[in-house]
């Protein structure tokens, strides 16, 4: 004898659907909101660091009375002084790309230290956009 129809009720041969269907989405929401949530932390890790960069090109300057040219000149300087001593800070921002430094220039009257944000392409929105720190010898004036 062959059975072609389930004997159980019909609600009982729903709710094992639906309990995999609630659980699924609840999964899914939950991995979205601790991915969003990690890379916001990025953003005010990423705002520190670009301060250590603007903090420590002053300081640069305030040794060897020229800016710092490339991020490497933080390490590889005349007096072999090593101004920022992680060598990941050095390498890339939070979201892994690399770092974009403009020294100082007197015709504009600032530097830049930026980061392309969480896509790594220039603009962006939200989680996306750029992250910009501007120094000068003269803080307060940029």
């Amino acid at each position: 004898m062959i059975r072609s129809k389930s004997t159980l009720p019909e609600s009982k041969r729903t709710k094992p659907l639906f309990f995999w269907t609630f659980f699924g989405l609840l999964f899914f929401l939950l991995s979205f909101v601790a991915l969003t949530a990690a890379s916001m932390i990025k953003v005010p890790e990423t705002k520190s660091m670009l301060k250590v960069f603007a903090f420590e090109s002053l300081e640069y300057y305030r040794v060897y009375r020229t800016w710092p040219r490339k991020i490497d000149d933080f390490t590889q300087n005349p007096h072999g002084m090593t101004f920022i001593y992680s060598k990941a800070l050095l390498n890339n921002d939070s979201w892994g790309h690399p770092w974009i430094y403009e020294p100082f220039d007197p015709s504009r009257g600032f530097g830049v230290a930026r980061s392309l944000g969480r896509d790594g392409r220039v603009g962006g929105s939200g989680l996306d956009r750029d992250i910009e720190l501007r120094f000068s010898p003269n803080p307060g004036t940029n």
